[in-house]
Formats: structure tokens, sequence, C-alpha cells
């Protein structure tokens, strides 16, 4: 993973956590408000800047790869 997309989901996470803890630490109703509408646009954009970036492995579920990062495909028999 790219050093920008770690800093990006670190910001939405703080962001996130602080809305969360905004009602517990006296934020006013109308910012907690705002900070609700503003909410599922920072999470997708996090999604789509994720999704759109340049990493790609080369890897399909179809070769038998499950995750991207894996380092050998698993064997879909294996649990028999």
């Amino acid at each position: 993973m790219r050093q920008n997309y770690k800093f990006l989901i670190l910001c939405v996470t703080v962001y996130l956590i602080l809305y969360t803890a905004s009602p517990y630490i006296g934020i006013p109703s109308w910012v907690i408000g705002t900070a609700y509408l503003i909410s599922p646009l920072l999470v997708i954009w996090m999604v789509i800047s994720i999704l759109r970036g340049e990493a790609y492995s080369g890897k399909t579920f179809d070769e038998g790869y499950f995750y991207a990062d894996g380092n050998a495909p698993k064997s879909i028999d294996a649990d028999k």
C-alpha cells in the first residue's frame, strides 16, 4: 500500500473517531450535524481513491489468489 493511502485512511479514521466522540466532549449540535453530512462523502472519497490507485498486483481470484498480498495461490480443494 502506498504511503499516501495510509495517510488518507488515517485522516478519515481520526475524523470519524472525533465525530463519534463529539457529543461527549461538548461540541455544538450544529457542528455534529455538519460532520454527519460530510462523513459519508469522506468515506466514499477514501474508498474511490484506494480502488482507483495505481497499485495492482496482477493476481486474480480466478487464479486462486484470495488476497493480493499472498505469495502463492491457495488451493480451493484444500478444505476437503
